[in-house]
Protein backbone atom coordinates (compact mmCIF):
# COMPACT_ATOMS: atom_id res chain seq x y z
CA UNK A 1 0.00 0.00 0.00
CA UNK A 2 1.27 3.43 -0.93
CA UNK A 3 -0.62 6.56 0.12
CA UNK A 4 -0.37 9.86 -1.73
CA UNK A 5 -1.34 12.80 0.48
CA UNK A 6 -2.32 15.73 -1.75
CA UNK A 7 -2.22 19.10 0.01
CA UNK A 8 -3.60 22.09 -1.92
CA UNK A 9 -2.42 25.40 -0.42
CA UNK A 10 -3.38 29.01 -0.89
CA UNK A 11 -2.14 31.67 1.54
CA UNK A 12 -2.07 29.34 4.55
CA UNK A 13 1.42 30.12 5.85
CA UNK A 14 0.29 30.21 9.53
CA UNK A 15 -1.20 26.70 9.27
CA UNK A 16 0.56 24.67 6.60
CA UNK A 17 3.49 23.75 8.82
CA UNK A 18 1.23 21.82 11.18
CA UNK A 19 -0.49 20.15 8.23
CA UNK A 20 2.72 18.94 6.56
CA UNK A 21 4.39 17.96 9.84
CA UNK A 22 1.38 15.80 10.72
CA UNK A 23 1.99 13.79 7.53
CA UNK A 24 5.76 13.69 7.99
CA UNK A 25 5.17 12.18 11.46
CA UNK A 26 3.54 9.03 10.03
CA UNK A 27 5.30 5.71 10.49
CA UNK A 28 6.75 3.65 7.64
CA UNK A 29 7.96 4.55 4.17
CA UNK A 30 4.74 4.07 2.21
CA UNK A 31 3.58 7.70 2.06
CA UNK A 32 4.31 10.43 -0.46
CA UNK A 33 3.39 14.09 -0.07
CA UNK A 34 2.33 16.26 -2.98
CA UNK A 35 1.82 19.92 -2.19
CA UNK A 36 0.10 22.03 -4.86
CA UNK A 37 0.50 25.73 -4.17
CA UNK A 38 -2.29 27.61 -5.90
CA UNK A 39 -0.56 30.95 -6.42
CA UNK A 40 0.00 31.93 -2.78
CA UNK A 41 1.36 35.40 -2.08
CA UNK A 42 2.19 35.03 1.63
CA UNK A 43 5.27 32.81 1.46
CA UNK A 44 3.37 29.53 1.72
CA UNK A 45 5.32 27.92 -1.15
CA UNK A 46 8.71 28.76 0.35
CA UNK A 47 7.65 27.41 3.72
CA UNK A 48 6.44 24.18 2.10
CA UNK A 49 9.77 23.78 0.31
CA UNK A 50 11.63 24.16 3.58
CA UNK A 51 9.43 21.63 5.36
CA UNK A 52 9.62 19.02 2.61
CA UNK A 53 13.38 19.36 2.28
CA UNK A 54 13.74 18.78 6.02
CA UNK A 55 12.59 15.17 5.49
CA UNK A 56 14.47 13.92 2.40
CA UNK A 57 13.67 10.28 3.19
CA UNK A 58 9.96 10.86 2.51
CA UNK A 59 9.04 11.17 -1.19
CA UNK A 60 7.56 14.60 -1.80
CA UNK A 61 6.93 17.11 -4.52
CA UNK A 62 5.91 20.76 -4.63
CA UNK A 63 3.86 21.89 -7.62
CA UNK A 64 3.25 25.60 -8.11
CA UNK A 65 0.55 27.03 -10.35
CA UNK A 66 -1.23 30.28 -11.03
CA UNK A 67 -4.27 30.77 -8.82
CA UNK A 68 -7.02 28.55 -10.24
CA UNK A 69 -8.91 27.37 -7.16
CA UNK A 70 -8.82 24.36 -4.89
CA UNK A 71 -10.46 22.02 -7.41
CA UNK A 72 -7.76 22.65 -10.02
CA UNK A 73 -5.06 22.24 -7.35
CA UNK A 74 -6.47 18.90 -6.18
CA UNK A 75 -6.76 17.64 -9.76
CA UNK A 76 -3.15 18.63 -10.44
CA UNK A 77 -2.04 16.72 -7.36
CA UNK A 78 -4.05 13.65 -8.35
CA UNK A 79 -2.43 13.62 -11.79
CA UNK A 80 1.03 13.72 -10.22
CA UNK A 81 0.30 11.08 -7.58
CA UNK A 82 1.83 7.60 -7.74
CA UNK A 83 0.19 6.05 -4.68
CA UNK A 84 -2.43 3.32 -4.63
CA UNK A 85 -4.70 5.56 -2.52
CA UNK A 86 -5.21 9.33 -2.53
CA UNK A 87 -5.97 11.50 0.49
CA UNK A 88 -6.88 15.14 -0.14
CA UNK A 89 -5.88 17.21 2.90
CA UNK A 90 -6.30 20.98 2.87
CA UNK A 91 -3.30 23.04 3.91
CA UNK A 92 -4.83 24.21 7.19
CA UNK A 93 -6.06 20.79 8.38
CA UNK A 94 -4.05 17.92 9.86
CA UNK A 95 -4.09 14.20 10.64
CA UNK A 96 -3.46 11.92 13.60
CA UNK A 97 -0.01 10.27 13.94
CA UNK A 98 -1.81 6.90 13.75
CA UNK A 99 -3.50 7.53 10.39
CA UNK A 100 -1.17 5.62 8.07
CA UNK A 101 -0.69 2.70 10.46
CA UNK A 102 -4.46 2.30 10.73
CA UNK A 103 -4.82 2.48 6.96
CA UNK A 104 -2.05 -0.04 6.55
CA UNK A 105 -3.87 -2.44 8.84
CA UNK A 106 -7.03 -2.27 6.73
CA UNK A 107 -5.30 -2.51 3.36
CA UNK A 108 -3.24 -5.55 4.29
CA UNK A 109 -6.37 -7.69 3.98
CA UNK A 110 -8.77 -5.64 1.84
CA UNK A 111 -8.76 -3.49 -1.29
CA UNK A 112 -11.74 -1.16 -0.83
CA UNK A 113 -12.55 1.66 -3.20
CA UNK A 114 -12.83 4.05 -0.25
CA UNK A 115 -11.44 3.96 3.27
CA UNK A 116 -12.86 6.57 5.63
CA UNK A 117 -12.71 7.43 9.33
CA UNK A 118 -13.92 9.89 11.93
CA UNK A 119 -12.83 13.51 12.11
CA UNK A 120 -13.16 16.21 14.74
CA UNK A 121 -13.69 19.92 14.15
CA UNK A 122 -11.18 22.14 15.94
CA UNK A 123 -10.32 25.81 16.31
CA UNK A 124 -7.05 27.15 14.84
CA UNK A 125 -5.45 26.57 18.26
CA UNK A 126 -6.63 22.89 18.19
CA UNK A 127 -9.47 23.14 20.71
CA UNK A 128 -12.10 20.54 19.75
CA UNK A 129 -15.49 22.11 19.07
CA UNK A 130 -17.12 19.18 17.32
CA UNK A 131 -16.68 15.48 18.14
CA UNK A 132 -17.50 13.26 15.18
CA UNK A 133 -18.89 10.36 17.18
CA UNK A 134 -21.21 12.64 19.16
CA UNK A 135 -22.95 13.67 15.94
CA UNK A 136 -22.77 10.66 13.63
CA UNK A 137 -23.43 6.95 13.87
CA UNK A 138 -21.46 5.31 11.07
CA UNK A 139 -23.11 2.29 9.43
CA UNK A 140 -21.91 -1.13 10.51
CA UNK A 141 -23.09 -3.25 7.60
CA UNK A 142 -20.48 -4.90 5.37
CA UNK A 143 -19.82 -4.61 2.56
CA UNK A 144 -20.78 -0.96 2.42
CA UNK A 145 -20.84 0.78 -0.92
CA UNK A 146 -22.88 2.10 -3.78
CA UNK A 147 -26.43 3.11 -2.96
CA UNK A 148 -26.20 1.85 0.64
CA UNK A 149 -23.31 4.24 1.33
CA UNK A 150 -25.01 7.08 -0.56
CA UNK A 151 -28.22 6.52 1.40
CA UNK A 152 -26.40 7.00 4.72
CA UNK A 153 -24.70 10.16 3.43
CA UNK A 154 -27.93 11.68 2.10
CA UNK A 155 -29.78 10.93 5.33
CA UNK A 156 -27.00 12.62 7.29
CA UNK A 157 -26.40 9.83 9.82
CA UNK A 158 -22.88 9.43 8.42
CA UNK A 159 -20.40 11.95 7.08
CA UNK A 160 -17.30 11.83 4.92
CA UNK A 161 -15.12 14.91 4.65
CA UNK A 162 -12.38 15.22 2.04
CA UNK A 163 -9.71 14.97 4.73
CA UNK A 164 -11.28 11.85 6.27
CA UNK A 165 -11.14 9.46 3.32
CA UNK A 166 -8.62 7.77 1.08
CA UNK A 167 -9.76 6.87 -2.44
CA UNK A 168 -8.26 4.07 -4.52
CA UNK A 169 -6.54 5.82 -7.43
CA UNK A 170 -7.49 3.19 -10.00
CA UNK A 171 -11.13 3.45 -8.86
CA UNK A 172 -11.20 7.22 -9.43
CA UNK A 173 -9.52 6.76 -12.79
CA UNK A 174 -11.94 4.05 -13.92
CA UNK A 175 -14.95 6.30 -13.38
CA UNK A 176 -13.17 9.57 -14.26
CA UNK A 177 -14.08 11.07 -10.89
CA UNK A 178 -12.36 14.40 -10.33
CA UNK A 179 -13.10 17.86 -8.99
CA UNK A 180 -15.16 20.36 -11.01
CA UNK A 181 -12.66 23.11 -11.77
CA UNK A 182 -13.92 26.63 -11.23
CA UNK A 183 -16.25 25.45 -8.45
CA UNK A 184 -15.30 27.31 -5.26
CA UNK A 185 -17.85 25.83 -2.85
CA UNK A 186 -19.46 22.40 -2.60
CA UNK A 187 -16.88 20.74 -4.86
CA UNK A 188 -16.02 18.31 -2.07
CA UNK A 189 -19.63 17.16 -1.56
CA UNK A 190 -20.05 16.66 -5.30
CA UNK A 191 -16.87 14.56 -5.43
CA UNK A 192 -17.88 12.45 -2.42
CA UNK A 193 -21.39 11.74 -3.73
CA UNK A 194 -19.98 10.68 -7.10
CA UNK A 195 -17.39 8.40 -5.50
CA UNK A 196 -19.87 6.97 -2.99
CA UNK A 197 -22.42 5.90 -5.56
CA UNK A 198 -19.72 4.16 -7.64
CA UNK A 199 -17.97 2.45 -4.73
CA UNK A 200 -18.46 -1.28 -4.42
CA UNK A 201 -16.68 -1.60 -1.08
CA UNK A 202 -16.09 1.12 1.50
CA UNK A 203 -14.43 0.46 4.86
CA UNK A 204 -14.94 2.73 7.86
CA UNK A 205 -12.27 2.90 10.57
CA UNK A 206 -14.09 3.75 13.86
CA UNK A 207 -11.47 6.19 15.09
CA UNK A 208 -10.86 9.94 14.87
CA UNK A 209 -7.87 10.26 12.55
CA UNK A 210 -8.28 13.72 10.98
CA UNK A 211 -8.93 17.23 12.19
CA UNK A 212 -10.87 19.91 10.31
CA UNK A 213 -9.78 23.41 11.31
CA UNK A 214 -12.71 25.85 11.40
CA UNK A 215 -11.26 29.24 10.57
CA UNK A 216 -13.10 32.57 10.69
CA UNK A 217 -13.88 34.28 7.41
CA UNK A 218 -15.05 31.26 5.44
CA UNK A 219 -17.02 31.87 2.26
CA UNK A 220 -20.14 30.27 3.70
CA UNK A 221 -20.18 32.83 6.54
CA UNK A 222 -19.95 35.83 4.26
CA UNK A 223 -21.87 37.71 1.61
CA UNK A 224 -19.77 36.21 -1.20
CA UNK A 225 -22.10 35.31 -4.05
CA UNK A 226 -19.78 32.47 -5.08
CA UNK A 227 -21.15 30.32 -2.27
CA UNK A 228 -24.01 29.49 -4.66
CA UNK A 229 -21.45 27.30 -6.45
CA UNK A 230 -22.41 24.67 -3.87
CA UNK A 231 -26.02 24.65 -5.07
CA UNK A 232 -24.86 23.89 -8.59
CA UNK A 233 -22.51 21.23 -7.19
CA UNK A 234 -25.42 19.43 -5.52
CA UNK A 235 -27.45 19.63 -8.73
CA UNK A 236 -24.57 18.05 -10.68
CA UNK A 237 -24.19 15.34 -8.01
CA UNK A 238 -27.91 14.56 -8.19
CA UNK A 239 -27.84 14.22 -11.96
CA UNK A 240 -24.73 12.02 -11.76
CA UNK A 241 -26.32 9.70 -9.22
CA UNK A 242 -29.52 9.34 -11.24
CA UNK A 243 -27.55 8.52 -14.39
CA UNK A 244 -25.11 6.14 -12.67
CA UNK A 245 -27.61 3.64 -11.31
CA UNK A 246 -30.90 4.33 -13.10
CA UNK A 247 -33.23 2.58 -10.67
CA UNK A 248 -35.95 3.70 -8.29
CA UNK A 249 -33.76 4.00 -5.21
CA UNK A 250 -31.06 6.00 -7.00
CA UNK A 251 -33.73 8.30 -8.44
CA UNK A 252 -35.18 8.83 -4.96
CA UNK A 253 -31.76 9.59 -3.50
CA UNK A 254 -30.98 11.95 -6.37
CA UNK A 255 -34.26 13.76 -5.75
CA UNK A 256 -33.50 13.95 -2.03
CA UNK A 257 -30.19 15.67 -2.77
CA UNK A 258 -32.12 18.27 -4.76
CA UNK A 259 -35.07 18.96 -2.47
CA UNK A 260 -33.07 18.79 0.77
CA UNK A 261 -29.40 19.65 0.13
CA UNK A 262 -29.72 21.95 -2.88
CA UNK A 263 -32.80 23.80 -1.62
CA UNK A 264 -31.50 23.95 1.95
CA UNK A 265 -28.17 25.31 0.73
CA UNK A 266 -29.90 27.83 -1.52
CA UNK A 267 -31.85 29.25 1.43
CA UNK A 268 -28.74 29.36 3.66
CA UNK A 269 -26.77 31.21 1.01
CA UNK A 270 -29.61 33.67 0.46
CA UNK A 271 -29.61 34.42 4.17
CA UNK A 272 -25.80 34.73 4.32
CA UNK A 273 -25.72 37.15 1.40
CA UNK A 274 -28.50 39.27 2.88
CA UNK A 275 -26.95 39.28 6.35
CA UNK A 276 -23.31 39.78 5.44
CA UNK A 277 -23.46 41.26 1.95
CA UNK A 278 -24.38 44.67 0.60
CA UNK A 279 -27.68 43.87 -1.10
CA UNK A 280 -30.42 46.41 -0.45
CA UNK A 281 -33.20 43.87 -0.71
CA UNK A 282 -34.00 40.32 -1.79
CA UNK A 283 -34.94 41.43 -5.29
CA UNK A 284 -31.47 42.88 -5.88
CA UNK A 285 -29.82 39.69 -4.59
CA UNK A 286 -31.91 37.48 -6.89
CA UNK A 287 -30.98 39.71 -9.84
CA UNK A 288 -27.29 39.29 -9.00
CA UNK A 289 -27.74 35.51 -8.81
CA UNK A 290 -29.39 35.63 -12.25
CA UNK A 291 -26.38 37.50 -13.62
CA UNK A 292 -23.81 35.17 -12.06
CA UNK A 293 -25.77 31.90 -12.43
CA UNK A 294 -28.17 32.18 -15.37
CA UNK A 295 -31.18 29.91 -14.91
CA UNK A 296 -30.35 28.87 -11.33
CA UNK A 297 -33.21 30.76 -9.68
CA UNK A 298 -35.73 29.29 -12.11
CA UNK A 299 -34.29 25.80 -11.58
CA UNK A 300 -34.56 26.15 -7.81
CA UNK A 301 -38.17 27.30 -8.03
CA UNK A 302 -39.03 24.14 -9.96
CA UNK A 303 -37.32 22.00 -7.34
CA UNK A 304 -39.06 23.93 -4.53
CA UNK A 305 -42.45 23.22 -6.06
CA UNK A 306 -41.65 19.51 -5.96
CA UNK A 307 -40.50 19.90 -2.37
CA UNK A 308 -43.82 21.45 -1.35
CA UNK A 309 -45.77 18.76 -3.18
CA UNK A 310 -43.81 15.83 -1.71
CA UNK A 311 -43.16 17.05 1.82
CA UNK A 312 -44.81 15.06 4.61
CA UNK A 313 -44.56 18.18 6.80
CA UNK A 314 -45.83 21.63 5.85
CA UNK A 315 -43.02 23.29 3.88
CA UNK A 316 -44.23 26.75 4.87
CA UNK A 317 -40.95 28.59 4.33
CA UNK A 318 -40.55 27.14 0.85
CA UNK A 319 -44.17 27.92 -0.01
CA UNK A 320 -43.76 31.49 1.22
CA UNK A 321 -40.64 31.98 -0.89
CA UNK A 322 -42.48 30.74 -3.96
CA UNK A 323 -45.25 33.23 -3.21
CA UNK A 324 -42.96 36.17 -2.50
CA UNK A 325 -39.18 36.09 -1.86
CA UNK A 326 -39.42 39.50 -0.19
CA UNK A 327 -42.09 38.30 2.23
CA UNK A 328 -40.00 35.21 2.90
CA UNK A 329 -37.05 37.40 3.91
CA UNK A 330 -39.16 39.65 6.14
CA UNK A 331 -40.62 36.61 7.89
CA UNK A 332 -37.14 35.16 8.38
CA UNK A 333 -35.88 38.43 9.89
CA UNK A 334 -38.81 38.49 12.31
CA UNK A 335 -38.20 34.88 13.31
CA UNK A 336 -34.48 35.50 13.86
CA UNK A 337 -35.23 38.59 15.96
CA UNK A 338 -37.73 36.72 18.09
CA UNK A 339 -35.00 34.13 18.70
CA UNK A 340 -32.60 36.85 19.86
CA UNK A 341 -30.46 36.96 16.70
CA UNK A 342 -30.84 40.72 16.27
CA UNK A 343 -27.18 41.71 15.87
CA UNK A 344 -26.52 39.79 12.67
CA UNK A 345 -29.73 40.95 11.02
Amino acid sequence: MRLSVIIPTYNVAPYVGRSIRSVLAQSGDDTEIIVVDDGSSDGTAALCTELLESAPSIPSRLITQRHAGVSAARNAGARAATGDYLLFLDGDDYVSPQLVSQLRGVLQTESPDIVCWGFDTVTPDTMVIGHYFEHFRPPTERPLGGLALTRHLVRGDFSIWMGSAAFRRSFLSRYTINFTEGCRSGEDREFIYKAACRSEVTVFIPQTLSFYVARPGSMTRSGDIRQFDSVQAHIRASHYLAAASQNEESNNLAESILINNAVGGYFRHLENCMRYGEHANMKDLLLEIDRRYPGLNQCMRRIMKRRVQRSTKPALGTALFLLSPSLFWRALVMRRRSAGEVRAL
